[in-house]
C-alpha cells in the first residue's frame, strides 16, 4: 500500500494527485486503519483523540464496515508514526490478530499452500485498498513476486510497510514455521533511520530499501509450504443464525469498535465452540465469555 514511489513526506511537499472518491466509495477500507489505532492506544492516544485529529467521527472510525479517503489515513500514519518511531509499521503489525482482515483474509486461508494464498491476496486486496494493485508472478527460477502497484496520489510509506509485515507474520503463523521469511522484501524508499533491526526482526534480514518498486519475494519452498488453517474461527468464517438466517459478523477481540456486555461476553457476535461428542471446534451463535477490557 504506500512504499514503491513515496511516503508522503518524500512527495517533496507536493501533491502528485487528488484522491479521488470513486462512485461514493473512499478507497481506504477501517480494518486497515486499526492496526494504526491499536498501536496509538499502547503510546496513550485514545480512539477519541484519533478521531478529533482526523476530523472523523469516532463511530465511523469503530465501524469495521466504514471506509476512509487516503488523506485520512495518511494523517493516522503521521500521527501513529510520531509517537511509535519508525518502526511503528512493524510493531503495528505484531497487533493483529488472526481474522482482523475479515473477508480478505478468509478468503487468502482457503488455498492450501503459501504460493496459492498469494494468487488469491493479489486477486482481493481491493477489499482493503480500492486503489491499489497487488501483482502476482513467477519468475523462471520458480521463486514468486508479489508486486505493489500505487495510485496516483500520495500514500504513507507506513502502508506497505503494515502490509507486508502483516502478511509475513500471518504465513508465519499459518505454516506453523517459526522460521518463515520471504527471500526478498523491497521497498521503495530509503530506510528509516534506527529502524531496520525492526524490519529485519519481522522480515527477516534480506530487506532492502530504495529499491525499483516495492515487492515480497517467497522461494519455491516457501511457496510451496501448507497453510495449517489453525484458528477455525476464522476457517469457518460467520456464522449464520438459525432465527433469522443472517450472517453474523466474525470480530477479533482487540477490535476498537468491539462492544461487550457487563458479563465480557459480545453480545452481537458468535463464538468458538467444542462439539461436546467430536471433540471438534464449531461455529456458534451463543456469544463467547471474554475478558472486558
Amino acid at each position: 500500500m504506500g512504499g514503491s514511489r513515496r511516503g508522503i513526506e518524500e512527495a517533496s511537499g507536493a501533491r502528485l494527485a487528488v484522491d479521488p472518491v470513486v462512485g461514493g466509495v473512499e478507497p481506504l477500507a477501517s480494518i486497515a486503519l486499526w492496526p494504526w489505532v491499536l498501536l496509538a492506544s499502547q503510546h496513550e492516544l485514545s480512539v477519541g483523540q484519533l478521531a478529533e485529529g482526523l476530523g472523523v467521527p469516532v463511530a465511523q472510525l469503530r465501524d469495521p464496515g466504514a471506509r476512509f479517503s487516503q488523506d485520512v489515513g495518511n494523517r493516522l500514519a503521521e500521527m501513529v508514526y510520531e509517537r511509535a518511531g519508525p518502526g511503528a509499521a512493524m510493531h503495528a503489525a505484531v497487533m493483529v490478530e488472526a481474522g482482523h482482515f475479515a473477508l480478505f483474509e478468509l478468503l487468502a486461508r482457503t488455498s492450501p499452500t503459501v504460493g496459492e494464498a498469494l494468487v488469491l491476496a493479489c486477486q482481493y486486496f481491493p477489499l482493503l485498498h480500492r486503489d491499489v494493485r497487488l501483482v502476482h508472478e513467477v519468475r523462471a527460477d520458480e521463486v514468486q513476486v508479489m508486486r505493489v502497484t500505487l495510485p496516483e496520489y500520495p500514500t504513507h510509506h507506513g502502508y506497505v510497510e503494515l502490509a507486508f509485515a502483516a502478511w509475513v507474520l500471518a504465513l508465519r503463523r499459518e505454516t506453523r514455521d517459526e522460521g518463515f521469511a520471504p527471500a526478498a522484501a523491497w521497498f521503495g524508499h530509503q530506510v528509516p533511520a534506527g529502524a531496520r533491526a525492526a524490519f529485519e526482526a519481522v522480515l527477516g534480514p534480506h530487506v532492502r530499501f530504495g529499491m525499483p518498486e516495492a515487492q515480497l519475494q517467497f522461494s519455491p519452498e516457501a511457496s510451496a509450504l501448507r497453510l495449517s488453517r489453525s484458528v477455525a474461527s476464522v476457517t469457518i468464517g460467520p456464522s449464520v443464525s438459525r432465527r433469522d438466517g443472517r450472517a453474523r459478523r466474525w470480530v477479533p477481540s482487540s477490535f476498537p469498535g468491539r462492544r461487550r456486555d457487563r458479563c465480557g461476553a459480545s453480545p452481537d457476535l458468535p463464538g468458538t465452540r467444542t462439539h461436546p461428542r467430536r471433540g471438534t471446534p464449531y461455529r456458534s451463535t451463543t456469544p463467547s465469555p471474554r475478558p472486558c477490557p
